[in-house]
């Protein structure tokens, strides 16, 4: 099984991910010649495919960030209305340290 990323061949390159010709960033095979296919998961594809799989994909993940964050917004919120689970000792402040010129 090829690793993921490019594969350099005689005549051209081949994108690989999870062992299977894939990318989402450009085209999965460039010939040398100029040539270009646009595959995903061994399936070719237009390049308009490869886009609306791209932004559907960055979608997803978006959506995906934005509920873990509200989920923590929410943890920190719950936390603050119910209050610290422990008492908080305040002391007084330090006294500036002098500078070895000033002890003299």
């Amino acid at each position: 099984m090829p690793e993921d990323g490019p594969l350099e061949l005689d005549d051209g390159i081949v994108w690989h991910k999870n062992g299977n010709i894939h990318r989402e960033d450009g085209p999965a095979i460039e010939f040398m010649d100029g040539r270009k296919l646009w595959v995903l998961n061994d399936r070719e594809v237009t390049e308009q495919e490869v886009a609306a799989h791209r932004q559907a994909r960055e979608r997803a993940a978006r959506e995906r960030s934005d509920t873990l964050w509200q989920s923590h917004a929410d943890q920190i919120g719950q936390a603050f209305h119910k209050g610290l689970d422990h008492d908080i000792t305040v002391g007084h402040a330090r006294k500036p340290r002098k500078k070895p010129a000033e002890q003299a």
